[in-house]
């Protein structure tokens, strides 16, 4: 915390968001949600994406600052369309469930699909729910289980389950018990109730 000040204090934006997160957590500093918002406003500030975005969720939830859905949506957007994969996948949430701004599946669809090329596991697994109901994109059976794999290998619980009944039901993935048994015991372990049921 003492090095992150002291860069923070000469406007250096990543040391501003890593104090910002230091204060959020009360790592090495007593939690402070008011000050983790004052350093997300300075990084952000700068364009640091991970302050913008980080300062969305604190309007989101209403953490340092008072609740704001619509600043919330517009850190994300502004985050977002510099290609940052966190906000991507925020924003689609908030377009699924209509937080901030109107409900839009097919804004939601887009937004998942960008953070999801990136690697985002839990844009992913959303991404493969739009997929399976037909939410924003046409239903595919088929790409909803190529993405929940691809959140599934990256460890994300709950693509793992939702991947181990495509298996069980053979949804966009030949039927395999075998298969569906392993992907079901890798999020039992984690103590995933529905894999441990399965």
């Amino acid at each position: 915390v003492r090095w992150f000040a002291l860069a923070a204090e000469s406007g250096y934006a990543a040391s501003q968001y890593e104090l910002g997160v230091c204060y959020y957590n009360g790592e090495g500093a007593e939690r402070d949600l008011n000050k983790a918002v004052e350093c997300y406003k300075a990084a952000a500030a700068q364009n640091y994406d991970k302050a913008v975005t980080d300062l969305g969720v604190c309007y989101y939830n209403g953490e340092g600052v008072k609740k704001n859905l619509q600043e919330a949506v517009r850190l994300y957007t502004e985050a977002a369309q510099r290609g940052f994969a966190a906000a991507q996948y925020n924003l689609g949430v908030c377009y699924y469930n209509g937080e901030g701004v109107d409900k839009d599946f097919e804004k939601a669809a887009k937004w998942h699909t960008e953070a999801a090329r990136r690697g985002y596991a839990a844009a992913q697994n959303n991404l493969a729910w739009c997929y399976k109901t037909g939410d924003g994109v046409e239903k595919n059976l088929d790409e909803a289980a190529k993405w929940h794999m691809s959140a599934a290998q990256l460890g994300f619980i709950a693509a793992q389950h939702e991947l181990g009944l495509c298996y069980k039901k053979g949804e966009g993935v030949k039927q395999n018990f075998a298969e569906a048994v392993r992907w079901f015991a890798l999020a039992a372990e984690s103590g995933y109730a529905a894999s441990q049921y399965e």
